[in-house]
């Protein structure tokens, strides 16, 4: 849920909340077009960045008619490294905070080699696995979802500053939930990682071969119970029993959807 996390009291933790507009999904191969972030420390809001980019590319239609940003509307921006400095001067020491935290902060690192940046170790909470944990019964975590849900105004969807100040404002309700449920340092927080279902976990393709009879029985068990007990839209087999039964089965890294490719991707 939360990535380098250290003993800082919750009530005493600036947190830097920050959502991206991107010409693409991949960080590798596509540009921020613009960043947007409220800081607030104890509740409070305490300040405020917004800024477009100019990616010296053209921004496809698909992402104009999502977000509304057109080429027009960032020709006369700052570059790209202009803009991530200033965005970690005013970052600061504060807790990194996303709504599917991985897909925003493998944007910033990949700014981050872009601009020859040396990458820090931030501390980076992710509100899609936090909302995972707290909230039972919702028929998604998406953010208008858990906007809708908390009553937090969501005008102007997909766009960065509008996206960041929701996310702020879900995110004091988290934690007022966490207050009640005891928890009070950052660190604490990873301890409801447990209280996650499987069924809300992200699913990877894998690749299994069986090294001989035994290894060929324990894959026939594990494919078993991906479609009677662990069918949830799609067959699938938990990473523990996968662990639990590896010691006669070689295991690859599978294609583009496998968890390493993904997690390069993601500049992990």
């Amino acid at each position: 849920i939360i990535h380098n996390p250290y003993a800082e009291s919750l009530t005493e933790t600036e947190f830097v909340v920050f959502d991206l507009e991107t010409t693409g999904l991949n960080p590798s191969q596509h540009e921020i077009i613009e960043i947007g972030a409220v800081k607030f420390k104890g509740g409070e809001k305490i300040d405020q960045f917004k800024s477009f980019i100019n990616p010296d590319v053209k921004i496809p239609a698909k992402i104009t008619e999502i977000t509304g940003i057109n080429d027009r509307m960032v020709k006369d921006a700052p570059g790209l490294k202009t803009v991530i400095n200033d965005f970690i001067d005013f970052a600061a020491d504060g807790v990194l905070v996303a709504h599917n935290a991985d897909f925003d902060y493998s944007f910033l690192q990949s700014a981050f080699q872009k601009t020859n940046k040396k990458e820090a170790e931030y501390p980076v909470l992710d509100t899609l696995a936090l909302s995972r944990a707290l909230l039972n019964g919702i028929k998604n975590h998406k953010l208008n979802t858990l906007a809708q849900h908390f009553n937090v105004n969501l005008e102007n969807h997909h766009r960065a500053d509008d996206d960041a100040e929701a996310t702020a404002e879900i995110l004091i309700n988290f934690l007022e939930m966490l207050k009640k449920k005891n928890y009070k340092k950052l660190e604490d927080i990873n301890k409801l990682s447990s209280e996650i279902s499987w069924k809300e976990l992200p699913t990877y393709h894998t690749i299994i071969l069986a090294k001989n009879s035994k290894g060929l029985k324990n894959l026939y068990k594990l494919v078993s119970n991906s479609h009677i007990k662990h069918f949830y839209r799609k067959p699938r087999i938990l990473k523990s029993e996968l662990i639990q039964n590896r010691g006669n089965l070689l295991i690859s890294s599978a294609c583009e959807s496998g968890q390493l490719y993904k997690a390069y991707m993601q500049n992990k």
